[in-house]
């Protein structure tokens, strides 16, 4: 209940429009005074009597007016309510008046009453028409009892009188008192917003001269000029910039990067700042000197708009980018080396994540030997080329490899055809794309395994002939020294009553005659130049009975031919020289 009637009570809030907010105010203050006031008179005009009933009855038309006014006030015809009841309240008072028959009834202070309301609502013109209006009424009224053509008044003092008199003494204070407090407000809002000023100004200032500050700090160069193309700002950086332009050589970066005239860079210079001063932006390049004194600028010219958006200038900022230029020029350089070391290496390599496997980088070698496309490998992981039971051991080589550089071993990967292969893996740490990778350097060693498979089952077929023969076979080299002995060549050294000879021992010992070494020795001698022959040689065995060998000498050759040792064969020829 008291929600509803504070929400009736309320005057109407226009957000958009505060003076029609405050008149919305003042009016709906009014009207409530009036309400309650004319409610009041026409008690008093009832209760004290000695008023015509046109009297009471205009009163109660014009209290029916005051709350159509107020309906419409709420609707927001806020123009056309202060109209209607200024006018309707002239018109009410002016009847009354001729009703009563004379001027000097209480209801002619009405007129001062709507003057202060039509100055609160419309001001100066307001006042002007409410004064000229009151004043007007008043004259034809004293013309009109003064002809005798108003009825006889009725000059009995009744309590309607007092009634009247009091209700609008209270609706002239309450509205005098609702313009001071509207001046108040008026004058705290104009402090208020006086204040907001100040401190606004204080900011601005504040914040220009923090700019300053910046404009002459930075190394940023910046520039700005009128529509006439003067000067208008130069920050230091800016002047030592133009005073290194008049003792250097200026290039201007374009298709083509020759030396310019000082003539043609002011030209360019003049154009790019037309551009600005049309609306548009525009980039220009240039190059200060040349070998390693050069110095690189990017600049920029946009146009300079007002709060309006109003072109008033243009700007031109410009920054030093030669330590940009020679890192761009840095990656280059290291992106090429990267190519001929990884993308162009003749090795099979790839970068691989560490936590998925996955493949995040192939070079060229590997896609060929290994037969995949770059985005199928791309699209796989180490699993994909390792067998399935290698997998845990490879997780566990990476878990055990060193931060940097890592030999992984032995490994069987499996190509895109099927095919296996036998490779060698070097690992090392290489992070890649911010993620932890591994770079794997492959050897494909399939071919040299197979040749060592050969090499020890050609050794293997070898030693099983050299030791399937009853003959001694033993070959030593240039010093001497036993390079390999079969079974039977150490049997028939037994038998002799030589003692064993094991392998890189001289096969001349102390432990023979020293004329049948000498004889040894000189056989050796040459086969080591490269004679092949047969000689025989006697030996007694430690019964003293004498044994008699038959010795075929060949020299051994390397790959180039030369003579590295000596191929003996032995044969036990005893018993046939003594059945002979």
């Amino acid at each position: 209940m008291k929600s509803s009637l504070r929400r009736w009570l309320a005057a109407p809030v226009f957000p958009a429009d505060e003076r029609k907010t405050r008149r919305a105010e003042l009016l709906n203050t009014a009207l409530l005074v009036l309400i309650g006031a004319w409610a009041v008179i026409i008690v008093g005009e009832i209760v004290g009597g000695h008023l015509p009933p046109l009297i009471v009855q205009l009163n109660g038309v014009l209290l029916v007016l005051f709350f159509g006014l107020r309906a419409g006030l709420r609707r927001g015809a806020v123009m056309p309510v202060g109209i209607t009841l200024l006018a309707g309240a002239y018109a009410v008072s002016t009847l009354s008046l001729a009703i009563i028959g004379t001027v000097r009834a209480p209801t002619a202070g009405a007129y001062i009453v709507l003057v202060l309301l039509a100055g609160i609502l419309f001001e100066k013109r307001g006042l002007l028409a409410a004064c000229g209006l009151g004043s007007l009424a008043l004259l034809g009224l004293i013309v009109a009892e003064a002809a005798g053509w108003l009825p006889t008044p009725d000059y009995t003092v009744t309590v309607a009188q007092w009634v009247t008199s009091t209700a609008l003494i209270i609706l002239s204070a309450i509205l005098l008192n609702d313009s001071l407090l509207s001046v108040r407000q008026a004058l705290r809002r104009a402090a208020a917003e006086l204040a907001g000023r100040q401190q606004a100004e204080a900011a601005l200032r504040e914040s220009e001269t923090r700019l300053r500050q910046v404009l002459e700090s930075t190394p940023e160069i910046v520039l700005t000029v009128d529509h006439n193309h003067q000067v208008t700002m130069a920050n230091p950086a800016c002047v030592q910039a133009q005073a290194a332009a008049r003792e250097k050589t200026v290039i201007l970066e374009g298709p083509e990067q020759v030396s310019h005239t000082r003539e043609a860079v002011a030209e360019a210079w003049h154009r790019a700042f037309a551009w600005a001063l049309s609306g548009d932006r525009f980039n220009l390049a240039a190059r200060l000197g040349d070998g390693a004194a050069v110095q690189f600028f990017e600049t920029t010219f946009t146009p300079l708009r007002d709060s309006a958006g109003a072109i008033v200038g243009a700007l031109m900022m410009g920054r030093d980018v030669t330590a940009r230029r020679g890192a761009e020029q840095a990656l280059r350089d290291s992106e090429r080396y990267y190519r001929l070391l990884f993308e162009d290496n003749p090795q099979p390599m790839f970068v691989f994540d560490l936590d998925s496997l996955a493949f995040l980088a192939v070079n060229a070698a590997a896609i060929q030997h290994y037969g995949y496309s770059q985005s199928e490998f791309l699209a796989m992981t180490v699993r994909d080329v390792l067998l399935p039971e290698a997998v845990p051991a490879w997780r566990r080589v990476l878990g055990e490899a060193a931060p940097r550089h890592f030999q992984a071993g032995l490994w069987r990967h499996r190509r895109r055809d099927g095919s296996l292969i036998d490779v060698e893996v070097t690992t090392s740490e290489m992070p890649f794309a911010g993620r932890p990778a591994q770079l794997a350097v492959v050897t494909d060693v399939t071919e040299h395994q197979r040749v060592e498979a050969a090499l020890r089952e050609s050794e293997a077929r070898l030693r099983q002939v050299l030791e399937s023969v009853s003959e001694g076979i033993f070959a030593v080299d240039g010093q001497y020294r036993l390079l390999i002995g079969n079974t039977s060549f150490h049997k028939l050294r037994a038998a002799a009553g030589l003692p064993p000879l094991a392998a890189g021992a001289s096969a001349l010992g102390a432990d023979g005659p020293a004329d049948l070494n000498t004889a040894w020795r000189a056989a050796y001698d040459r086969a080591l130049r490269g004679e092949s022959f047969a000689q025989e040689f006697r030996s007694a065995g430690p019964d003293g009975a004498v044994a008699i060998f038959e010795n075929s000498f060949t020299p051994l050759r390397d790959a180039a031919g030369a003579g590295i040792g000596a191929l003996v064969v032995t044969h036990d020829v005893t018993t046939r020289r003594s059945g002979g």
